[in-house]
């Protein structure tokens, strides 16, 4: 990173099979608050991955099953986060909960961590609610792509480390533990249609 001029930024994706949030610290107390609210979020949401069991008696009959499913909402636990913090989500129900306290005239008089609206390629089915969320609290927003991998081509690879990391195979690998074909990198121009299409009247 160095090399190359880049300055790294340090972070965390707190994910769910029902929701995603991406926490940014912004100095070293931030830092301290992304480790403390990692902690509490594993411990307060089942971790659980698809169990795949091999003592089936029929030949080649191959069991799947899960053990948690619940919805566990990740917004209480990131709600009152300090400005130590940045919030990205590209999540409506964890938006709308924190909006009002964390929209950018609230944040800045109450101290706490700015949100913002997070767009990317593969939320296209989200973009007419995330357009009435900014309408309503004028969020800011911000561009990303959450890159899984290289090039387009690397998705069957990335299917295959999915299925190797969840103990399961390439057809019964869940969705959830899949990314997107668009996630991977793309350059500028293409990130900036992505706003254009998504956001229309909306000053890049």
């Amino acid at each position: 990173a160095r090399a190359a001029g880049i300055r790294p930024i340090l972070g965390v994706e707190l994910r769910t099979r029902h929701e995603v949030a991406t926490l940014l610290a912004r100095n070293a107390a931030g830092y301290a608050e992304l480790c403390e609210t990692l902690t509490n979020v594993l411990e307060a949401i089942p971790q659980t991955k698809p169990k795949l069991t091999l003592e089936s008696e029929e030949p080649g009959e191959v069991e799947i099953g899960v053990e948690e499913t619940a919805y566990h909402p990740l917004a209480p636990h990131i709600t009152g986060l300090s400005n130590n913090v940045i919030i990205l989500s590209a999540e409506p129900a964890i938006l709308e909960a924190l909006a009002p306290r964390h929209r950018p005239e609230a944040a800045a008089s109450s101290g706490c961590a700015p949100l913002y609206i997070e767009l990317m390629p593969h939320t296209a089915d989200r973009r007419a609610a995330l357009r009435r969320i900014y309408e309503r609290f004028r969020l800011p927003f911000v561009v990303t792509n959450d890159i899984l991998f290289e090039r387009p081509a690397d998705h069957d690879f990335h299917r295959l480390l999915r299925a190797i990391g969840s103990n399961t195979t390439m057809t019964t690998v869940p969705a959830w533990e899949l990314g997107a074909p668009t996630q991977h990198f793309m350059d500028e121009e293409t990130m900036r249609r992505i706003i254009r299409q998504a956001m229309p009247g909306v000053s890049e």
